[in-house]
C-alpha cells in the first residue's frame, strides 16, 4: 500500500483549495481537497524487508542454540546431536544471501524525484562493491524515458536522465522485491513524468 506522508502546503495548492472552497458546499470535499494538497506519495517494500529482517535475525540465533543445546546430557542433548536445525539455518541464510533482496524506496515529491535501495544485510554483491546501495535525487525535468529489464527473476527499473553537459545517462535500481502492482504505479508516475518533459 502506498505510504502518504503529509508536508506543508505550497501558495499555489493553497489558491486552489480556496478556489475549491468557493466551488464546492460539502465540508468533507474541502477537507479531502486539503489533504490532497498536502500528501506526497511514496512507494517502498519496507514491510517485506522488516519481515525477512526479523526473520533473517531469528535463524541467526537458532545456530548458537542448536549448538548450546546438543551440549545438554541426555535425550534433548541426543536430539540436537546431529544439528540438523542448525544446517538448515545456514541453508536459509545462504538463499537469502544469494536473492540479492533489497529495500525500494520512491517519492516523488514536487519537483524531486527520489530513488533509493539498500541491501536486506548484505549480499555477494555488496561484498564485490557498493551495487547494493544506490540513491539517487534529480529534478523531474531531466526525466527523459524509463523502462524496466527482467532477467531470470530479477527486475531492474531503468531510467535516462539529462546531465549537466546535455548528455543523457542511463541509471538502474533494483525492483525485483517490489510487489506487481507498486512496481506499475511507479512506472505509471515515472513514464509520465517522461512524457510531460517530451512536450515541454
Amino acid at each position: 500500500m502506498c505510504d502518504l506522508t503529509l508536508k506543508s502546503v505550497s501558495f499555489e495548492n493553497l489558491f486552489n483549495i480556496l478556489v475549491f472552497f468557493k466551488k464546492k458546499e460539502k465540508p468533507w470535499e474541502v477537507i479531502f481537497a486539503i489533504t490532497l494538497a498536502k500528501a506526497t506519495m511514496s512507494i517502498n517494500n519496507r514491510r517485506l524487508i522488516l519481515t525477512l529482517r526479523i526473520f533473517t535475525v531469528i535463524l541467526i540465533l537458532i545456530i548458537p542454540i542448536d549448538f548450546a543445546l546438543s551440549l545438554i546430557p541426555g535425550r534433548i542433548g541426543g536430539f540436537f546431536s546431529n544439528h540438523t536445525i542448525a544446517i538448515t539455518s545456514l541453508i536459509l541464510l545462504l538463499i537469502l544471501f544469494l536473492l540479492r533482496i533489497k529495500y525500494f524506496y520512491f517519492e516523488a515529491e514536487y519537483e524531486i524525484i527520489h530513488l533509493r535501495q539498500r541491501p536486506l544485510l548484505f549480499d555477494y554483491m555488496t561484498l564485490l562493491n557498493s551495487y547494493g546501495y544506490s540513491r539517487y535525487e534529480f529534478p523531474k525535468k531531466l526525466l527523459k524515458d524509463v523502462y524496466l529489464e527482467n532477467f531470470l527473476w530479477f527486475k531492474t527499473l531503468v531510467f535516462v536522465v539529462e546531465a549537466s553537459n546535455g548528455k543523457t545517462r542511463e541509471r538502474s535500481i533494483d525492483v525485483t522485491y517490489l510487489s506487481g502492482r507498486k512496481l506499475d504505479e511507479v512506472l505509471r508516475t515515472m513514464k509520465s513524468i517522461a512524457q510531460q518533459n517530451k512536450l515541454v
